[in-house]
């Protein structure tokens, strides 16, 4: 598990309403160099998600945004290390369509914002389905791509017990779980009970990390979404290689999740 994955945030894609041609090239290199400023850092991987601003929860999505999704993860395959870890994210919530393409790119991993349960998300009640969603992971060969399902984040929320929940994702076919909120001290909280409820799975950071506050959010996970922090120009902007170092050393610098005196 890498201690630190970048997250780059891919503008709106073609087939959606907020698309900008003017602007969609541009986007394309930021991801690519932020890859690069990964790389150079010393993180371990690299998380590829879709941020459009509405989301169709009627249907699956638009076949154009699947091809060029391939395209770039396979581009990006052919120019990084192959101990750097890639993996996608196609949102709201296409895993299906997320294990396909990471299975013909040679990513590690997916991350899903549901796989049980329920939650709803501004554009509406998102409801997985786990076992289509496994159905079809077993129908392409999938199994060695993880599977990182969000449980407690700014994606995925519920009133259930967060070891309860924990336990039901990996039942469900889960190889890691993702819990972070921007609420810093609710989520250490939260990292806290569930490393005590000895739930037995891979804890990853759902974002919100800062250079103040990853000290005392590291030693909980055994790895760590990170983003705005690598950046200087903001959500969509490029990261810059010396913030992926400072954040690389601040998560080697953390006691392994199992030794932080639970």
């Amino acid at each position: 598990m890498p201690r630190v994955i970048g997250v780059i945030h891919l503008p709106p894609l073609p087939g959606t309403p907020f698309h900008d041609p003017s602007t969609f090239g541009r986007g394309l290199e930021t991801a690519t160099a932020s890859v690069a400023a990964l790389v150079a850092g010393g993180a371990g991987g690299a998380l590829l998600q879709t941020a459009d601003r509405v989301y169709d929860l009627s249907a699956g999505t638009d076949p154009l945004r699947v091809a060029l999704l391939t395209q770039l993860l396979t581009r990006l395959r052919e120019t990084t290390p192959p101990e750097f870890e890639l993996g996608i994210q196609v949102m709201r919530n296409e895993v299906e369509e997320s294990l396909a393409i990471a299975r013909v790119t040679g990513c590690s991993f997916v991350r899903a914002t549901a796989l049980v349960g329920a939650t709803m998300s501004s554009s509406g009640l998102v409801t997985p389905n786990a076992a289509g969603i496994m159905r079809y992971r077993d129908q392409i060969a999938a199994w060695d791509i993880r599977l990182m399902a969000d449980v407690a984040s700014v994606h995925y929320s519920s009133d259930d017990d967060l070891a309860q929940l924990a336990r039901r994702a990996v039942t469900a076919g889960a190889d890691a779980v993702v819990v972070g909120l921007p609420d810093i001290p609710r989520t250490l909280k939260m990292l806290g009970n569930l490393r005590r409820s000895r739930v037995d799975v891979p804890v990853v950071l759902a974002g919100h990390a800062t250079f103040d506050n990853a000290p005392d959010l590291f030693p909980w996970v055994d790895g760590a979404f990170v983003s705005t922090a690598l950046s200087p120009g903001g959500f969509y902007g490029e990261f810059d290689a010396d913030l992926v170092r400072r954040m690389v050393e601040l998560a080697e610098g953390a006691p392994p999740a199992q030794d932080n005196g639970q």
